[in-house]
């Protein structure tokens, strides 16, 4: 609602289905009011992380450090099953490399955060990338998303060096 420029206190107690059909009344903005309330919503700290946070938080998901374990599995599971962002994380990485992750896009914004998982019995390497206010196409952020991926799964492959910091044991 924020990247919308919607006042979201003026649809407190709305259930979903109330929310939209009362946003489609609302008259259409113009392209100067869409801009300023995109922006707004970039620069609002609330509702942003960083990489090295989000590696953390998957660091104590794989190890169930964070939540009871049926719960981590269940996170791991879902994110294993992700559909969206093919072309980001996954994108150049060999064919069939386990990779559980959780795709971000909203104004401009293309994130995605993961686990891959290194052949060879070499471990697990946690990558978070974070893009904001990209104005190209969408494929084209998800390609160095898919690059950046890449050259850190090259590598720890090619090094074996897979530090502690970048494992998840």
């Amino acid at each position: 609602m924020d990247w919308m420029g919607m006042d979201y206190r003026k649809f407190d107690g709305l259930t979903l289905e109330q929310i939209e059909a009362e946003s489609r009344k609302m008259p259409e903005r113009s392209p100067e009011a869409r801009r300023e309330s995109r922006q707004k919503f970039i620069l609002d700290p609330r509702d942003q992380s960083t990489p090295a946070a989000m590696n953390r938080l998957l660091d104590k998901i794989y190890k169930k450090e964070i939540l009871d374990p049926e719960s981590c599995n269940l996170i791991l599971s879902i994110m294993h099953r992700c559909e969206t962002g093919e072309g980001r994380i996954k994108g150049e990485l060999p064919p069939g490399t386990p990779v559980a992750h959780k795709t971000g896009t909203i104004a401009g914004t293309f994130n995605d955060t993961g686990i891959i998982t290194l052949p060879a019995g070499l471990g697990h390497v946690a990558l978070t990338v974070f893009t904001k206010d990209f104005e190209d196409e969408t494929e084209d952020v998800e390609k160095i998303i898919a690059d950046i991926a890449r050259l850190v799964y090259d590598y720890f492959v090619f090094t074996g060096d897979v530090p502690q910091s970048a494992t998840l044991q």
